[in-house]
């Protein structure tokens, strides 16, 4: 069984306006990067924000304190921890890192991409908890210290997935609305 994580909190400091709640055709982001994990879960847990299921315990903290208190939450061994902002949430690519995980890793990840990752939830929480007494913040942090297998990016355009970023100012929400299929509503 797996659980998925959407982090949905934070500042949007580089936005200006909370990216959860910024419309795209298939709804919010928040809903889009939803709709990429819910067939392969028992549950979508989300995490600080307006439509928060679970609140960040230690908001201003950053993405590793939010994923901590989301994995808190998870009842299951594997736990996906996403972006509510991602660029190009993948049911495809995500069901490549599931197929990945396996007894000898705690985590399967895109290089570089702590935030569209498969995580083993206890290893993940303890691990991350350990970074946090030690006064590191930064998610990516957590990739390092746990046994991850890394899927490279040409693993990920092989399943369509061309961008593994975010979407995180104007500029980028507007770049993407070139995309074909891709346009960008005010809410």
């Amino acid at each position: 069984m797996r659980n998925a994580l959407i982090l949905a909190g934070g500042q949007s400091s580089r936005m200006g306006r909370d990216k959860a709640t910024l419309v795209v055709p298939e709804g919010t982001l928040l809903e889009r990067v939803a709709r990429a994990v819910e067939p392969l879960v028992a549950r979508v847990i989300v995490v600080g924000g307006a439509s928060a299921d679970v609140p960040d315990e230690l908001p201003g903290e950053g993405p590793l304190a939010a994923m901590c208190s989301g994995l808190r939450a998870s009842d299951a061994e594997w736990t996906y921890v996403l972006a509510c902002d991602l660029d190009e949430p993948s049911e495809a690519l995500l069901r490549h890192l599931s197929d990945l995980a396996e007894d000898t890793v705690d985590a399967v990840a895109p290089r570089g991409e702590p935030l569209y990752a498969l995580y083993r939830t206890e290893a993940a929480l303890s691990a991350g908890l350990r970074l946090l007494d030690h006064g590191q913040r930064a998610a990516r942090r957590l990739l390092q210290v746990l046994r991850t297998r890394v899927v490279e990016p040409e693993d990920a355009a092989r399943l369509g997935v061309q961008s593994l970023g975010s979407i995180n100012t104007p500029a980028d929400y507007q770049r993407r609305a070139g995309v074909p299929g891709f346009r960008c509503w005010a809410s």
